[in-house]
């Protein structure tokens, strides 16, 4: 059989089911049309060809990533991060309805320590996802209450706010409209004890890591242990296990591919709690890798785009500029225009302090080239290369 189908369609096809799935160690109660099932059955996966194909894919495309940003000057590479990291922040919020612009975002990952009120709001988890690479240990249930305080504790509306010791108390349900999809774990002792079952799983089942990131993801949502902000936590944690595994830019583009398709991801969760399907997370797997593939394309199709512009305007400013220090200028805001977020343009501080150049000098050369350049924001300075002298290199 080389197609892969849900045990929901091979139960109508009197498939011998029983035979053809290995186990991990976490288990749930299945749900349907608003009701959770007293049968309890574990995840499993099966290491499908189809799965093994898309691993490749993955491996592969955060290879090419990795070589092709490693081309790009260090002021590029860092624009470039962050440009990616305002996009992920944006989506993680908007799928769930949460607005934020990026404007704001990219004023709290600049300024992670201000008091302002306007910058606090997203400050938590701006400094998570800025750190995303360094190590957080979750040794134990509480763990995930400490990143949740980081993360959205200063967003939760006072009706949200956690009643129980660590999480909450009482229980919860997800909607989909008007229809019940999903009910969290019923209580505290209980999403402690499905938490640590969590932490086990992660630390020791004998799985590919991919396969386990994602299926911790599932379970992590099935306990739901927040009466607020679980997808937020929950996709930080998946975007923090992935660096574990493929490149930081793919990590961080994954909440970016779940909110284009964002029906995709929902029904994923619930095909995979449906009775029939026994806790089959086969396809949940490989819909959400596809989705992380999906946004590992988009990366290198920038890349791939942006990165010969850079070097078609770097052979430009070359050839037409004779000043060393205006052709440093120029280059720095060429890699500001085609790396950044439009709210994240390289400022003029940060040019002074990446060539060395006084401000007054600066400010000279800002002067005596407003052919070239444009300032768009007078405090701080923020100024990018004009629409004129980009269309004479791109002409």
């Amino acid at each position: 059989m080389n197609k892969y189908y849900p045990l929901e369609k091979l139960f109508h096809m009197n498939f011998d089911i029983e035979n053809e799935y290995s186990v991990t160690s976490l288990k749930i109660n299945p749900f349907i049309k608003g009701v959770r099932k007293p049968e309890e059955y574990p995840l499993f996966i099966y290491n499908s060809a189809e799965l093994v194909l898309i691993l490749e894919k993955i491996y592969t495309n955060s290879a090419e990533i990795i070589a092709k940003q490693s081309v790009l000057p260090e002021a590029a590479q860092e624009k470039f991060f962050n440009l990616l990291l305002i996009n992920e922040l944006q989506s993680t919020n908007e799928i769930e309805s949460i607005h934020s612009s990026k404007r704001e975002i990219s004023e709290a990952l600049s300024k992670k320590d201000s008091d302002s009120p306007n910058l606090r709001r997203f400050a938590g988890m701006a400094t998570l996802y800025s750190y995303l690479d360094k190590e957080v240990q979750i040794l134990e249930p509480k763990d995930f209450r400490k990143i949740y305080d980081v993360l959205v504790g200063d967003e939760v509306s006072k009706e949200d706010v956690l009643d129980g010791e660590f999480f909450r108390k009482e229980s919860v349900s997800v909607y989909a409209g008007n229809d019940i999809i999903h009910h969290g774990l019923a209580t505290e002792d209980d999403i402690n004890n499905g938490l640590a079952d969590l932490i086990r799983f992660m630390n020791y089942d004998n799985l590919p890591k991919l396969y386990k990131i994602f299926i911790g993801h599932y379970y992590f949502e099935y306990i739901h242990p927040f009466y607020d902000g679980n997808g937020r936590v929950g996709r930080y944690l998946l975007a923090k296990s992935l660096t574990s595994v493929v490149d930081i830019f793919t990590a961080i583009t994954l909440s970016y591919s779940i909110n284009r398709n964002k029906n995709k991801y929902y029904k994923s969760f619930e095909k995979t709690s449906h009775p029939l399907n026994k806790g089959d997370m086969t396809l949940f797997v490989k819909e959400n890798l596809e989705l992380l593939v999906s946004g590992q394309e988009h990366i290198l199709s920038f890349l791939t785009e942006n990165i010969e512009k850079m070097f078609i305007a770097r052979n430009y400013i070359n050839d037409n500029i004779a000043d060393d220090k205006l052709k440093n200028i120029l280059f720095l805001l060429l890699q500001s225009h085609l790396f950044s977020a439009k709210d994240a343009l390289i400022s003029h501080e940060e040019v002074s302090n990446i060539l060395e150049i006084s401000k007054r000098t600066l400010n000279k050369y800002l002067e005596e080239n407003e052919d070239k350049i444009t300032v768009i924001k007078k405090n701080p300075k923020i100024y990018t290369l004009s629409e004129d002298f980009l269309a004479k290199i791109f002409e």
